[in-house]
């Protein structure tokens, strides 16, 4: 699931090889990367929920897929993870 909504969300794969051997080699070898990263808009409490559902070790991840849905419902709960943001019209003329 974690990766699922990696990719949802960036666009991309967290890992990337010219084979499968090489992805593989990845995922076992490097930290899996924050989503933040690649597409700064992202909060950092989505960021922890993506990077717990692709921890290593299972018993770090979430114990169910209901643990996972209730941080990402806390998470767009909180208002404050997310930056207000004006439509286009107001950005394009400068409308406050």
């Amino acid at each position: 699931m974690g990766v699922v909504f990696f990719e949802t969300l960036t666009g991309q794969l967290p890992f990337d090889g010219a084979s499968l051997e090489e992805v593989a080699l990845k995922q076992l070898k490097k930290r899996f990367p924050e989503p933040s990263k690649i597409l700064p808009s992202i909060p950092k409490s989505i960021d922890k929920i993506i990077i717990t559902a692709c921890r290593k070790r299972p018993e770090e991840r979430y114990p169910t897929s209901e643990a996972m849905h209730q941080a990402i419902v806390d998470a767009v709960s909180d208002k404050s993870n997310f930056m207000e943001r004006k439509g286009i019209l107001s950005r394009i003329f400068g409308f406050k």
